[in-house]
């Protein structure tokens, strides 16, 4: 048994603290495991894991930020050195670099995206950090390839995100969501990057606004733009703001639509899948080929074809026989995604790191 510290900047509800709690989740089942947040502002997910707070609020000025480098830094070696962790696994931008900077040769620093979608303070940090960091993982090969190639890192190890379908569909059963119409269901921050704008244009410009509404779960900087986008006189677009729990209001979609400008590995993809939804998306980079096969679990549109994006949403609401086919192949298609495989692949890493022994997967057969 080893001791880890899952390092988060907070508990907000984004994708890549709700990996923060399933790694951890995942690596509890023989590990003891902790939850270490760089700031307790906002925590909103719930988990059964210790959390331990630097309580460090986050600053926007320049020298507000190097300030709390500096100061997390100091905090984080200090628990370090109280609690004697094996190893630190990092998430998001500003826990990578406390990771780092408090002790790079155990810390393993996780990319969840390229670094061109980052704010221009954390690409300048990122960029030095990942050049001198001795273990990198990322979470699909695309971004691999991505940062191989830009950064010429040699010490990457890809480890995808697992996804426990029984888990989503449980949680799917939480409650009850109705709606007076057929729907399509997208999710995720309303941010530049998942270019909610274009996906609001191609509904519109769809045959399939006259039968099924488009419904947004989440929230971010670009919700009162998209709101603008809405036309006055209709009311088939619904902003639902950020959801806790999407799984029950996903369950009674028809399927996923997504048209980010930058993906690595969108754990809604598997999460829709897990509840027999098929997708259609833009082929953007960096990882959406390892997650939807085109015709067989969903439609790959190519990167920033508006009009192959309309024909995609047309097809798969008209086309009821190739509608069947892709929600039957939905489920099977994140069988290799299983957390035994990829507490497996974190298991072996850990291996190479700290020089202890593999565990298999008979923990998740039980």
């Amino acid at each position: 048994m080893k001791k880890i510290a899952i390092l988060v900047p907070d508990l907000m509800l984004g994708g890549g603290q709700r990996v923060a709690i399933s790694t951890a989740d995942l690596l509890s089942v023989d590990n003891e495991v902790h939850i270490v947040t760089l700031s307790n502002e906002n925590n909103l997910f719930n988990t059964k894991h210790k959390i331990i707070s630097l309580d460090v609020k986050k600053q926007n000025s320049i020298f507000g930020k190097l300030l709390n480098i500096a100061k997390r830094v100091s905090l984080y070696k200090k628990l370090l050195k109280k609690e004697k962790y094996d190893t630190t696994i990092s998430f998001l931008e500003s826990a990578n670099l406390c990771a780092f900077l408090s002790d790079r040769k155990t810390s393993i620093l996780t990319m969840h995206n390229k670094l061109e979608m980052l704010a221009p303070f954390d690409q300048l940090m990122l960029k030095h950090v990942l050049k001198y960091s001795n273990n990198i993982v990322a979470v699909s090969q695309g971004l691999k390839d991505e940062l191989v190639s830009t950064c010429n890192l040699k010490n990457v190890t890809v480890i995808k995100n697992p996804v426990e379908p029984s888990l989503i569909q449980n949680l799917s059963n939480e409650y009850e969501f109705s709606h007076p119409r057929k729907f399509i269901i997208s999710a995720g921050r309303l941010s530049y990057q998942k270019n909610f704008e274009t996906m609001i244009d191609a509904y519109y410009a769809s045959n399939a606004s006259s039968e099924y509404d488009l419904v947004i779960a989440g929230d971010g900087e670009d919700y009162d733009k998209l709101k603008s986008k809405i036309k006055p006189d209709s009311n088939n677009v619904h902003l639902l703001g950020q959801v806790s729990n999407p799984f029950p209001i996903i369950k009674q979609s028809a399927f996923y639509l997504q048209s980010s400008r930058t993906e690595a590995f969108p754990m809604a993809f598997l999460e829709a899948l897990s509840l027999g939804k098929p997708l259609v998306a833009y082929n953007c980079p960096t990882g959406l080929t390892e997650l939807l096969k085109h015709m067989e679990n969903g439609l790959l549109v190519d990167n920033n074809d508006f009009d192959g994006l309309v024909t995609a949403i047309n097809k798969m609401t008209e086309d009821k026989e190739l509608y069947k086919t892709l929600s039957d192949n939905a489920l099977g298609s994140v069988q290799e995604f299983s957390p035994a495989n990829t507490h497996t692949l974190w298991m072996n890493l850990f291996d190479s790191i700290l020089g202890y022994s593999k565990v298999g997967v008979e923990q998740f057969s039980k």
